[in-house]
């Protein structure tokens, strides 16, 4: 498409005029039918069971007008039976999926399907249910006080942003955001229903639980600008292999710590032209994670700075990317923020500070567990500086 809104009213324009089973796209928000397919066999046999079916009865999706009208339908039609038996006997449903059956009859002229089992469906979150989501108590309680009573996650939605929306919707405070949580949680239903069949290829943004336009993925600068206009705005992309992940990250670091393997610093954090500072010692103590521990280090192995969340906490959420990544390698699979512009970064000793640089870095998430133990000065950082390493003594800068 040549266009971002020409793509936004392409979606609009095939969403707004599906009426399947009588209903609107909106109302039964599920993707339990597996994709139609047809299925083609040699010529029939001549048998009794072969019928001369003419062309009039080959309309294999009548009365809708291809097959992607007929997935959204079958879809729609499984989530109301979902329903029903969840309103009738709260019982665990085994939803069903539609195949082609073999048949002696001309398949390519004619096709029938045959119901098979498949994974149960979600059954509706409670509070016990939510409580492996929870670091801090209360927070299960709060998150169930902000949906629908008959809230269920939907079913395509992985469980790292299950974890982010739950975080966003539960936690109080300016570095998280109620929106952000409806947001994704919004995406994930309407991917559940099909909507975005025929935009494969492409992100979509939501922002007040509404699609906006979906198109290529946003740079850093068009993130940025979205962001500024709209806080809780996110961007997904419909194939779910293209969700963001952090840079492959590994432990190769070169000051002689405890282990020997690498360099301890102090890091400080601001943004061009403020004064506000986020300063980290070289053992930072995370008084609001539990008193967590991180050692900061340069790590000759990671190409992106990783810091604790307490930068981010610290600075605002201004200039960070909405949707997480999940680390590769080092801290794997811990969620991460990325910066959607430049921070500035410098480190230093128990003396002196190193000039400043410009780096778009990156956050360790909140109460990233026992799998995360440092804070990470990579070589985005690290590059930007001149400094002298000699056998067995200190790194100069």
């Amino acid at each position: 498409r040549s266009s971002s809104s020409s793509t936004t009213s392409s979606y609009k324009c095939e969403h707004q005029s599906r009426h399947a089973w009588g209903t609107t796209e909106h109302e039964e928000p599920s993707f339990i039918i597996a994709r139609v397919r047809k299925q083609y066999s040699s010529p029939p046999h001549h048998n009794f069971h072969h019928l001369d079916i003419n062309e009039d009865f080959n309309r294999y999706y009548a009365p809708w007008s291809n097959k992607n009208e007929f997935e959204i339908a079958l879809n729609k039609l499984d989530r109301y039976y979902q329903n029903l038996f969840y309103s009738k006997c709260y019982e665990p449903f085994i939803p069903i999926v539609y195949e082609p059956s073999p048949i002696s009859y001309d398949r390519s002229k004619f096709a029938t399907f045959k119901l098979i089992q498949r994974v149960q469906a979600n059954r509706p979150e409670t509070i016990q249910t939510l409580l492996k989501y929870e670091k801090r108590p209360g927070q299960a309680q709060r998150f169930f006080a902000r949906i629908n009573k008959d809230f269920r996650w939907p079913s395509s939605m992985p469980e790292y942003l299950r974890k982010s929306a739950f975080y966003d919707i539960a936690e109080d405070g300016p570095d998280f955001d109620a929106e952000i949580g409806f947001n994704i949680i919004f995406f994930y239903n309407a991917l559940d229903r099909g909507e975005f069949i025929g935009h494969e290829n492409e992100w979509v943004t939501v922002y007040k639980q509404k699609v906006l336009e979906c198109g290529q993925r946003y740079d850093d600068d068009k993130l940025t600008s979205v962001l500024d206009a709209m806080p809780s705005a996110v961007q997904i992309p419909v194939d779910q292999t293209r969700l963001p992940r952090g840079p492959p990250t590994k432990m190769v670091t070169v000051y002689r710590t405890n282990n020997g393997n690498d360099y301890k610093v102090r890091v400080r954090v601001r943004r061009p032209n403020e004064s506000l500072i986020a300063l980290l010692p070289h053992d930072f103590i995370d008084v609001q994670d539990n008193n967590k521990m991180y050692s900061c280090v340069v790590d000759t192995g990671a190409p992106h700075t990783i810091l604790p969340h307490y930068v981010k906490k610290t600075l605002g959420r201004k200039g960070w990317s909405t949707l997480k990544a999940t680390a590769v390698g080092y801290g794997e699979p811990t969620e991460q923020y990325f910066a959607s512009q430049m921070f500035e970064v410098s480190i230093g000793d128990n003396y002196n500070w190193s000039k400043w640089v410009q780096a778009k870095i990156g956050v360790w998430d909140i109460c990233p567990g026992d799998k995360v133990q440092y804070a990470l000065v990579g070589n985005d950082v690290s590059d930007q500086m001149a400094y002298i390493h000699e056998p067995g003594k200190p790194l100069k800068i």
